[in-house]
């Protein structure tokens, strides 16, 4: 080990154990169709993580590519737990956007906020998503569980031109500084196996987490359209909202409960928590 290196590890206070699970668990991929979808295959048989330089195939949530090419941070983290039951991952999603907005503060010094469920944002603008996964046994318990997360990082800004401008960017184009990837990595492992122990733990365990998820989440306290899958019949919510946004329902964001759900308000004061499905404020 480099001496770089090791003046970053007692910097960041980077344990032992998570450098050796880096070096028995990490795969570095020049390209590949999807990081997700690598951990699926049948030749992995432990925990893993899977890094690619670039994805042909990125996908967000419901499907949607998700921006891929070079100069981003695409990862996945593959564990095998021993009997979670489905209802035990409903957290899930919350809790990685935490892990992953800890992980960047503590890279860069720069605290992104999250647009619930899943978004990280950096002045308004979309730097990172997270897609959590999980493969079910006969039984209902997860075979394995597998999050996502692809950090717009280091492209340039001319990379987020088009249909992309004022919605997603860089860390870097917005900063105009470069993101050390391999602290980033470290960082965010660390952070993941922190999450993994907490999966079936004790709703006490979790409320860091909600207290942080609550104080960063930049949808509360706004207007906005439940864009719920069930009222799309099968279509992309969101390019129906675009069609027809009076199809979906406006409330007000108040508060967020113990497993990372939306609870809203409607103009008639009826309250509701969302548990899945997305917003957008308006």
């Amino acid at each position: 080990m480099g001496l770089e290196r090791l003046k970053f590890l007692i910097m960041n206070r980077i344990s032992n154990s998570v450098k050796e699970y880096l070096d028995k668990n990490y795969i570095l991929l020049d390209e590949v169709d999807s990081t997700n979808e690598f951990c699926k295959s049948e030749g992995i048989k432990s925990d893993c993580i899977v890094r690619a330089l670039r994805q042909r195939n990125g996908r967000g949530r419901m499907g949607r590519k998700f921006f891929s090419d070079a100069g981003g941070f695409y990862v996945s983290y593959c564990f095998f737990p021993q009997k979670l039951r489905a209802e035990t991952l409903l957290p899930l999603t919350g809790l990685c956007a935490v892990g992953v907005s800890k992980a960047i503060e503590r890279t860069t010094e720069l605290c992104p906020t999250i647009k619930w469920t899943n978004d990280l944002l950096l002045c308004g603008k979309k730097i990172c998503g997270i897609l959590a996964e999980s493969v079910f046994c006969e039984d209902f318990t997860a075979e394995r569980v597998i999050i996502g997360v692809g950090i717009n990082t280091n492209q340039g800004a001319e990379c987020f031109e088009g249909e992309l401008e004022g919605i997603a960017s860089s860390i870097y184009a917005i900063c105009g500084k470069r993101v050390d990837e391999d602290a980033l990595l470290y960082n965010l492992t660390e952070e993941m196996q922190k999450i993994y122990s907490l999966l079936g733990g004790r709703a006490e365990e979790m409320k860091p987490y909600v207290d942080f998820y609550r104080s960063h989440c930049e949808t509360l306290g706004k207007e906005i359209k439940i864009l719920k899958p069930s009222i799309s019949g099968g279509r992309d919510p969101r390019e129906l909202y675009l069609e027809a946004p009076e199809l979906f329902p406006t409330a007000r964001a108040v508060d967020i409960d113990d497993s990372f759900g939306l609870i809203v308000k409607y103009p008639d004061m009826k309250e509701e928590t969302i548990s899945f499905g997305e917003v957008s404020i308006r």
